[in-house]
């Protein structure tokens, strides 16, 4: 492992554990973190949301201008760094049963890698979300998704 690696793994942390208080007063969750060294200095990239979902654009704007300010406070880092702040988006494929649960009460669309009830693709609203499955519902039935065979699953926009 080089020491550019070292260097990013240790800064990784430290913006982790700096901005865990920040979410917590804010009743966020860190959704991602990403912290990339470039010529220009360092990218911080933060995807927060509540646990239901629902950040709003004041929200992250307030947080990312807090974590900014300790940053600096804490000399955190020496060079130049862009801090972005923002939601997880409509765009953002679906991965974990917490994904999911923020979904909840919106249409997703899924694409398997097995069929479920004879079809390879589903959409509905998300209903209900365990460890193994995945509970929607569209006009016309109610579908258990099983997660070890979502290959993708986005929110989608509209009726189902």
């Amino acid at each position: 492992m080089g020491d550019r690696t070292l260097m990013r793994e240790t800064l990784f942390e430290s913006v982790e554990k700096l901005i865990d208080p920040f979410l917590k007063e804010s009743d966020l969750i860190l959704v991602d973190l990403r912290v990339h060294s470039m010529v220009t200095g360092v990218m911080i990239q933060i995807l927060t949301d509540h646990p239901q979902g629902g950040v709003t654009l004041v929200e992250c704007s307030q947080l990312n201008r807090k974590i900014s300010l300790a940053i600096d406070q804490e000399n955190l880092i020496t060079q130049r760094y862009t801090l972005e702040v923002s939601s997880p988006g409509l765009d953002r494929p679906l991965k974990s049963p917490q994904d999911f649960f923020r979904a909840a009460g919106r249409p997703v669309k899924f694409f398997l890698s097995q069929p479920v009830d004879g079809k390879w693709e589903h959409q509905g609203i998300v209903r209900q979300v365990t460890d193994e499955a995945v509970l929607i519902e569209n006009q016309t039935t109610q579908t258990a998704i099983p997660l070890n065979q979502i290959n993708k699953a986005q929110q989608t926009i509209g009726k189902v």
